[in-house]
C-alpha cells in the first residue's frame, strides 16, 4: 500500500521552480546499528519508498528490524495528454518526499554484516538517489 497523508489542508501544493530541500533533519539518527543515508539532494516518490520498505522487509525477514524515517508529504500534479492550456491545475500524479543531503532514510538493527551488504546492494538499485551505509562504531 502506497504511503500518502490521510488529510491535507489543500489538495494540491503550489510548485516552486527552485525547491529548497530542508525538510529532513540531517543525521538525526539514533543509530540502531546501521543507517541508510542520502549522499545527494533529490526526490523520492511514494512508489520508491514502498519498494524500499518491501525490500527491507523481504531481506531482513524476522531476524532484523528496520525504521523508515521518510514520509511523502508533497504532491506533483500533471495535466493529461492532449489537454489545452488553462482550465485549472492538473490532477494529482503522485506524492513525494524531498530528501536533503545527509538525511537518514532508514535505520536497521539486529542483522549480520553479510545480510546488510545484500540489503544495501538491493536498496541502491531501487532508489533514484545515491545512498550510503553508516555503522554504529559502539558495537
Amino acid at each position: 500500500m502506497l504511503l500518502y497523508p490521510k488529510k491535507t489542508k489543500f489538495k494540491t501544493l503550489f510548485s516552486r521552480k527552485r525547491i529548497k530541500f530542508l525538510n529532513n533533519p540531517i543525521f538525526s539518527s539514533s543509530l540502531k546499528s546501521f543507517a541508510i543515508i542520502s549522499v545527494e539532494v533529490g526526490k523520492l516518490n511514494n512508489k520508491q519508498i514502498e519498494s524500499l520498505r518491501k525490500t527491507l522487509k523481504r531481506l531482513l525477514k524476522s531476524q532484523g528490524k528496520y525504521w523508515l524515517n521518510i514520509f511523502p508529504n508533497k504532491t506533483i500534479t500533471k495535466k493529461s495528454e492532449g489537454i489545452r492550456m488553462g482550465k485549472g491545475k492538473g490532477n494529482l500524479k503522485f506524492w513525494y518526499s524531498s530528501i536533503s543531503k545527509g538525511a537518514v532514510l532508514a535505520e536497521i538493527s539486529g542483522c549480520s554484516w553479510s545480510q546488510i551488504k545484500k540489503v544495501m546492494w538491493c536498496v541502491r538499485n531501487k532508489l533514484s538517489i545515491k545512498v550510503l551505509l553508516t555503522i554504529d562504531r559502539t558495537l
